[in-house]
């Protein structure tokens, strides 16, 4: 069965985070990233935003460290979706 897994609102992610479910992010979706925090998608990220709800991909503190990347990565990646993302 596959499996999806639904973020909405802000989300914070620390450290690296590996999800091989698909990922849908609702429009209006912040996700926070920590100084150094990353994102490994093995399924597809469905992140549809809106021209009033884009989804933002933000570091989780201003004047923080960098975060690291949003990776997509393998065959089940493909058919991913981003629209009126930041």
């Amino acid at each position: 069965a596959e499996r999806i897994v639904v973020w909405a609102g802000d989300v914070e992610v620390e450290g690296v985070r590996h999800i091989d479910s698909d990922l849908l992010l609702r429009p209006g979706t912040t996700v926070r990233l920590a100084p150094g925090a990353g994102l490994v998608l093995s399924g597809r990220l469905i992140a549809e935003g809106t021209a009033s709800r884009p989804i933002r991909f933000v570091p989780a503190t201003s004047g923080g460290g960098p975060w690291g990347a949003v990776v997509l990565t393998g065959r089940g990646a493909n058919g991913s979706r981003l629209s009126h993302s930041e």
